[in-house]
């Protein structure tokens, strides 16, 4: 069956509404976002033929990015609820794009749980949730018990922005700059890039004190020195790209001081019995596998 649009569940009004009432989350439809400002969510739906025996159908609800924290009720249901998050790839061209991490998980006891959801931002464009400054991209993740950073409870990281290495023309016999892709989440970028977050710890910056790329940190990729090489969002950001700074007087020899690179990838959270792989899909995603019970509208 192909993805159609489908109205938010209904109870999500409500647990919403419970949710400002418990200092929780702003008002919003559906949705907390940093300004407060009301805006629908924003996820397809694709469900299997319902079973009248047993009265359930199994339905996967896919959000995309609205650069918002989505507020998801989940239906009734006995069963786990599986996800899986898609972070966002680093900024770059064709070939040069960095991936987001792909993390799955299942989760018992969550009917009619609201939980919280953040779909990352392509480097390309805002990094939205943790892309570093210079083209990092965006983590997806969960969150639950609140819509801060700290009750995220699985994280795929996303990747590191694109940048220049410093290479040896063999046919023009002469130093030259390339592009290069960033780090794929949980890897460094090349060059004198960043490193990638770890479970502890946002990745370093390249380069050196001339033109250091900065620090990732909790949530957040470090900005790339140069306005490129981003880190990658995730548990912890990767560390941004070093910059090219120096020349000899004539100019022949470049980056004497300080070597670029490109940003380092994001770290995941994967829950327990969970998986982590990197995707070559490029679209940063949220898919919530639900076994739901009980009479449904269209």
């Amino acid at each position: 069956m192909a993805l159609v649009k489908l109205r938010p569940w209904q109870a999500t009004a409500a647990a919403v509404a419970a949710l400002v009432a418990a200092g929780l989350a702003p008002a919003g439809a559906g949705t907390t976002e940093g300004e407060g400002r009301p805006t629908p969510q924003q996820y397809e739906t694709e469900c299997s033929t319902p079973r009248i025996d047993i009265g359930a159908r199994t339905c996967h609800y896919t959000f995309f990015n609205t650069g918002t924290i989505e507020t998801f009720v989940v239906p009734p249901t006995t069963e786990p609820v599986r996800i899986t998050a898609v972070g966002a790839p680093g900024a770059g061209a064709s070939g040069l794009q960095s991936r987001g991490a792909t993390v799955t998980g299942s989760f018992a006891s969550w009917s009619g749980v609201p939980i919280f959801i953040t779909v990352g931002g392509d480097g390309k464009f805002d990094g939205y949730n943790g892309g570093g400054l210079g083209g990092g991209g965006g983590a997806s993740d969960i969150r639950l018990g609140g819509p801060e950073l700290e009750h995220r409870i699985m994280v795929a990281g996303g990747g590191g922005g694109w940048g220049q290495q410093l290479i040896f023309d063999e046919k023009l016999r002469e130093y030259r700059l390339i592009k290069i892709k960033g780090g794929d989440a949980g890897q460094p970028g090349l060059g004198s890039g960043g490193q990638p977050g770890t479970m502890t710890a946002g990745g370093a910056g390249g380069g050196t004190q001339y033109a250091p790329g900065k620090p990732g940190s909790f949530g957040r990729g470090g900005a790339g020195a140069e306005g490129y090489g981003g880190g990658g969002g995730g548990h912890f950001g990767g560390g941004g790209a070093g910059g090219c700074v120096g020349s000899n007087a004539e100019g022949t020899a470049l980056c004497l001081d300080s070597q670029p690179g490109s940003g380092g990838g994001g770290s995941s959270l994967v829950p327990a019995g969970g998986s982590l792989l990197p995707t070559d899909d490029p679209t940063p995603r949220v898919t919530i596998t639900v076994t739901q019970y009980g009479w449904w509208k269209p």
